[in-house]
């Protein structure tokens, strides 16, 4: 595994203790920090783990993970251009049978623009969608 998408459920289980994942997510996080990954996240992920911080925590742990993204070398911001919008808009209107929010779509479009096929997920949709979710 050379790179990673990193998704909002795996970012909230490794900064909530409260979380039931939390310590599967920690100990799968510290080894990612570990290795020499390339890790992607889109702007849709940020916003919903920026508001899911905020609202189910506090402001000052929700622009603390703000702060770190944006100032990571590690981790590669992606904004969904219109490219990406279109085609996570086929695939959202090709899955009438499953629940997928459009930011998942989002990172699905995303993941397979960039051929990935690993994240760091606790969310069943991605491997519903035929991605391997970490850990």
């Amino acid at each position: 595994m050379k790179a990673i998408f990193l998704d909002t459920s795996g970012i909230i289980a490794v900064l909530s203790a409260k979380d039931k994942n939390h310590n599967a997510a920690l100990r799968f996080w510290n080894g990612l920090l570990e290795q020499s990954l390339t890790m992607y996240m889109t702007d849709y992920v940020f916003d919903e783990a920026y508001t899911a911080l905020r609202n189910w925590f506090d402001h000052k742990l929700a622009v603390s993970f703000g702060d770190l993204v944006l100032k990571s070398k590690a981790v590669n911001l992606i904004h969904i251009d219109e490219d990406l919008f279109n085609a996570a808009w086929v695939i959202a209107q090709k899955h009438s049978d499953k629940s997928y929010s459009f930011t998942d779509c989002t990172s699905f479009a995303l993941m397979e623009r960039l051929g990935l096929d690993s994240a760091f997920t606790f969310d069943r949709h991605f491997a519903q969608y035929g991605f391997t979710a970490k850990p």
